[in-house]
């Protein structure tokens, strides 16, 4: 009888631990190295949070949630949450993406004035001492970063190439505090030619840690010889180019591209009527209140069913 009285007892507290939220934890590698300032959230929530530098991360969660893991160059994962998960160690792969064939039409090269022109509207293009270059047509690997994917959470130039430009062949020693070297090339050993930096045309050999991350606009790693060749022996390391807010090019003009590009719309046009046939149902309700009042009896009644989603705001 104390047997069965202490199973009935113990009932409420596993189905609560099978359904409440917990924490989990784990190590997020590449097979060898942990990856720091990965992405780890709960999709359709607003419950995020980053590996630290050992790649180590804790979420809390619910069983039944999908965790996403992304990172810059990595292949993202989504893994469900069990009953039983405490532990996620992820190891990620980088990115390839494979083309089934390619067919040369023309060349693509732009003049120093185009790429001038194009530089506010193309988030491919670097501003160097020597002039513009282009991803697109580069003589070598030429990774670009802008500035819409610069987190405010980095506190030096060291982090931010540290953060964002892991598993690509570059490799950061020292901290914000003590300083530091970043090296693009791969050599015999550690004693290799560090990288010197291009800011806003200006060629610096020390690590500038006096930089603030926030103002950075764009910052291209050139590893290779040729884009590299204009800077000389400096260069020998390869070159880390930075473009601030307050050197971007500025333009009181507006350029039409699309109709540079003769882009002429020939299909079927929607209507406004028809384009809101095709809309969820809680904005066809909006757009036929007949007042305020209405209009807010319609928010207030879907808002707890869609408070997770982003459009209905």
């Amino acid at each position: 009888m104390k047997n069965i009285l202490l199973f009935l007892f113990c009932i409420p507290f596993l189905g609560f631990s099978q359904t409440g939220s917990r924490t989990i934890s784990g190590i997020i590698t590449d097979g060898d190295n942990p990856i720091p300032h990965v992405s780890v959230s709960v999709t359709g929530s607003n419950l995020s949070t980053f590996s630290d530098d050992m790649g180590k991360y804790t979420l809390t969660v619910n069983t039944g949630d999908v965790v996403k893991y992304s990172h810059s160059g990595m292949k993202t994962f989504k893994i469900k949450i069990e009953d039983v998960t405490r532990v996620l160690n992820v190891k990620m792969v980088p990115k390839v993406e494979e083309l089934e064939g390619v067919t040369v039409v023309g060349d693509n090269r732009r003049s120093q004035e185009d790429l001038a022109s194009e530089y506010l509207v193309r988030d491919d293009i670097i501003r160097t001492a020597y002039g513009y270059l282009d991803a697109k047509t580069a003589t070598g690997q030429l990774l670009i970063l802008d500035e819409k994917d610069i987190r405010p959470a980095y506190f030096c130039i060291l982090d931010l190439v540290r953060g964002h430009f892991f598993g690509t062949g570059v490799r950061v020693n020292g901290n914000c505090q003590t300083g530091g070297d970043i090296f693009l090339r791969a050599g015999p050993s550690i004693t290799g030619a560090p990288a010197i930096y291009d800011i806003d045309g200006i060629v610096f050999r020390e690590t500038p840690l006096w930089l603030d991350v926030n103002i950075i606009k764009r910052i291209g790693i050139l590893p290779g010889y040729g884009m590299t060749s204009f800077y000389g022996s400096l260069g020998a390391g390869g070159v880390i180019v930075i473009n601030t807010l307050t050197s971007a090019p500025q333009s009181d003009t507006v350029t039409d591209r699309a109709k540079l590009r003769n882009n002429f719309v020939t299909g079927k046009v929607l209507t406004p009527e028809q384009v809101l046939e095709n809309s969820p149902t809680y904005l066809r309700e909006l757009e036929a209140s007949t007042s305020f009042a209405v209009a807010k009896e319609v928010f207030d009644r879907y808002e707890t069913n869609f408070s997770n989603f982003p459009f209905f705001y």
